[in-house]
């Protein structure tokens, strides 16, 4: 994941594009403070854009000075801005990180100074391209047909840790977790699913991935959308609708983010929040499981899928778990 201390280097020519992108990675909450030579952002907000921090070479790179090779060395990431052309300084700065083997993000395209919707769609961009290729460098490879898709509300804690307790041992998936809950509570159900069965319990983090024997929990304030390769990304708008999170919209982001290979699963809930993701989900190649009814605390949510007739499996949560166990050991069978 990234680290808290992970800086980007931002290299350009032109003093008013390194300002703008200071000021955009800004308004994402982070905050100045000088290192040497540099001026270093670190964010201040966990939540926002992900504990991604900007390195600003400003005059330093003048003179192709040492100070520039010092710079980019603590460095984890370069945002390389060439929107203005390639000087010949800027081509020295551009081989000295390659020589560093800094993996790098090239912005070629116009910033505008006043159209903030542009800036905006330019702010999420560099944010979460900078994610993915962070994600990248790590070697990080998700494995699309064991990360599934875990939907509930009322009840559904109980019935996942219950699913949870029924897998394989040596089971290594990596569940992304929409719960229906209060803005606070989240941590309960780190507490409560954290160590079952070996796997890790946590709250999502821009920056993150969703890996093997993990359960990531979505939070109830702002929106998460998942990027290629299973990289969370929050993002500061808090979600649209009557839910919180929304269940659609999180399995629409997976879906996206993940493919379609794996599978979601509905459990115990009151309402209809998910069935049209999961329509969705279904139509594109993805498996829709649902815990039974007479098994629920409130079967409504699972109800609603079942309904729609886009269920294969529906179980108790105990032998839920027992056939994702088996069919994920019946498609490593047959790879091998």
């Amino acid at each position: 994941m990234v680290d808290s201390k992970a800086k980007v280097a931002v290299l350009s020519d032109l003093n008013n594009h390194r300002n703008l992108l200071t000021s955009i990675l800004q308004r994402r909450g982070f905050k100045a403070f000088p290192l040497g030579q540099e001026r270093v952002v670190t964010p201040i907000f966990p939540k926002r854009a992900a504990n991604v921090a900007l390195a600003s070479q400003g005059d330093a790179l003048t003179n192709g000075d040492v100070t520039v090779i010092q710079g980019l060395d603590q460095c984890d990431l370069c945002l390389i801005d060439i929107s203005g052309g390639i000087s010949e300084r800027l081509e020295v700065a551009i081989a000295q990180s390659h020589e560093l083997d800094i993996p790098t993000l090239f912005l070629d395209e116009h910033l505008p100074s006043g159209a903030q919707f542009l800036l905006a769609e330019i702010e999420l961009k560099i944010v979460e391209k900078l994610l993915e290729i962070r994600a990248h460098a790590q070697h990080f490879r998700m494995n699309p047909e064991k990360t599934w898709f875990l939907a509930a509300s009322t009840g559904g804690p109980e019935a996942v840790k219950a699913f949870v307790q029924n897998l394989l041992p040596n089971s290594d998936f990596a569940f992304l977790y929409a719960q229906h809950i209060d803005v606070g509570f989240e941590s309960n159900l780190v507490t409560m699913l954290d160590g079952v069965h070996g796997y890790s319990a946590k709250i999502a983090a821009s920056g993150e991935v969703l890996r093997p024997k993990s359960i990531t929990i979505i939070p109830t304030h702002c929106q998460v959308r998942i990027l290629p390769g299973g990289v969370v990304f929050l993002d500061d708008d808090p979600w649209q609708g009557e839910f919180q999170p929304s269940i659609n919209a999180s399995l629409l982001s997976f879906g996206k983010g993940c493919g379609y290979q794996g599978g979601c699963i509905v459990f115990s809930g009151m309402g209809d929040d998910g069935a049209s993701g999961a329509r969705l989900y279904k139509s594109l190649g993805g498996k829709v499981w649902a815990q039974s009814p007479e098994s629920c605390i409130v079967s409504s949510m699972p109800s609603s899928v079942i309904d729609a007739q886009i269920t294969g499996t529906v179980d108790t949560p105990e032998n839920l778990a027992k056939h994702l166990s088996a069919s994920s050991f019946h498609n490593c069978a047959v790879a091998e």
